[in-house]
């Protein structure tokens, strides 16, 4: 393991409320005994790149055994002790950091000490001297707050490959995935199911199963529903708008647009101007 000496970024307590994440301390070394009776004043994640060792809580019995590819979260000002254990020396990367509460929560550490499995610790690495080359006496507060976010980004990943997260995603997942994503796109003509379908990673037949087994209806018909409705709440926003340009708004062809509304609504979309329409969800 390359040592990459401790650097600290002392002074990132005056940008910090600025800052959803700040970094603190960064570095790897061969971890040794340490006891905190009042606890570290940061955050910390320290990643086991081989050997192992031993944490626990002041106070409490039980040892947690920290494993090579295993990375622990300790939250701040917590009393805690560590030490190495076996007869391999204890090789850690770590990083130190300041965060604010609701960022601590959004991405799942919290205030309870943790243990992840780590699948690529290289990559890890590689993220810890990127961190720490932006550390110290030339410290850039945005950049090494900008690769903390993607070290984050590295472990969540790490924690839920692509191939188990497939197992956990139930039908409704990914019906109100697609659901959500032509409701936004209604706009574009050139939105189809076939595109769709293929980038969840699915077949166009695949997603229309999971579609009607949520909706009770084709992925087709929803988006063609979701433009009618679209137009009908831009028809009444505003009455100086030719139909050409509501339709262009929701991605029809001005025709088969004034045809298809119609059959919707029993009227056409000028006289439907002229109407009351009471819009349910």
């Amino acid at each position: 393991m390359k040592l990459l000496t401790l650097r600290t970024n002392v002074l990132s307590e005056h940008v910090e409320e600025r800052l959803l994440f700040s970094v603190y301390t960064v570095g790897t070394e061969e971890q040794q005994a340490t006891v905190r009776m009042e606890g570290f004043s940061a955050y910390q994640l320290i990643v086991t790149f081989s050997g192992k060792g031993r944490f626990r809580l002041l106070g409490q019995s039980k040892w947690d055994i920290c494993n090579a590819n295993q990375i622990l979260y300790i939250p701040a000002d917590i009393p805690h002790e560590y030490i190495s254990e076996g007869y391999e020396p204890w090789n850690v990367g770590f990083i130190s950091f300041s965060a604010e509460a609701e960022a601590l929560r959004a991405w799942k550490l919290g205030d309870v000490p943790k243990l992840f499995i780590a699948q690529q610790t290289d990559r890890l690495f590689d993220l810890i001297e990127q961190i720490w080359c932006q550390s110290g006496a030339n410290h850039d507060y945005w950049r090494s707050s900008e690769l903390f976010l993607s070290f984050l980004s590295e472990i969540v990943k790490q924690r839920h490959k692509s191939s188990t997260d497939r197992q956990f995603q139930g039908t409704n997942t990914v019906a109100h995935a697609a659901a959500r994503f032509l409701r936004d796109h209604v706009n574009r003509p050139e939105t189809t199911i076939t595109s769709l379908a293929e980038q969840l990673g699915y077949s166009r037949k695949q997603l229309t199963r999971l579609f009607l087994s949520t909706y009770h209806t084709t992925p087709l018909q929803y988006l063609k529903k979701q433009r009618l409705l679209g137009a009908a709440r831009l028809l009444k926003a505003h009455p100086e708008w030719p139909v050409t340009e509501i339709a262009r708004q929701v991605g029809m062809e001005t025709v088969y647009f004034s045809r298809a509304f119609r059959l919707k609504f029993g009227v056409t979309p000028k006289e439907f101007r002229e109407v009351p329409f009471e819009f349910k969800e």
